[in-house]
């Protein structure tokens, strides 16, 4: 069995923000190692590269239904993101992005923290409803190559 990145909840504590739109760093943003500030490795214990696509899109399917569970009742968009699955989403990497894409075409939600996380930009910036932040990441994907 191939190893998933092991998520520290507790890293989540130099994160800073006001609301999902306005989500920061506490310090500069740094595309090569932000997610490794949240604890979370790029590529995991093992080589992302042996990974299939269907393992990767079981593995997200678990950690998906895992956070959407969870946090039906959260209080905040915050306390979604620091969950422990939504930040295994994270430690996916690349390949989950088109399956957040994904997410976001059939029911949106709370995803645009982890796909900036994982691409290092907000494609959403300037968004004031989730479903115009949607749509700004789906072009954005579109426009990629990361889904058509």
């Amino acid at each position: 069995m191939l190893g998933w990145p092991v998520v520290n909840p507790s890293a989540t504590a130099h994160l800073v923000a006001t609301s999902w739109r306005q989500a920061s760093w506490s310090g500069a943003l740094r595309q090569d190692s932000k997610c490794r500030h949240w604890g979370v490795p790029r590529s995991g214990p093992a080589d992302p590269t042996q990974r299939t696509d269907a393992q990767v899109r079981a593995r997200f399917d678990e950690l998906r239904e895992q956070w959407i569970v969870a946090t039906a009742g959260a209080a905040s968009a915050m306390e979604r993101f620091r969950h422990p699955a939504y930040q295994q989403i994270i430690g996916l990497g690349q390949p989950a992005v088109p399956l957040l894409v994904d997410e976001l075409r059939s029911r949106p939600d709370h995803w645009f923290w982890a796909l900036s996380c994982i691409t290092g930009l907000d494609a959403a910036e300037g968004s004031t409803t989730i479903g115009d932040a949607a749509q700004r990441w789906i072009a954005w994907a579109t426009e990629v190559g990361y889904v058509r």
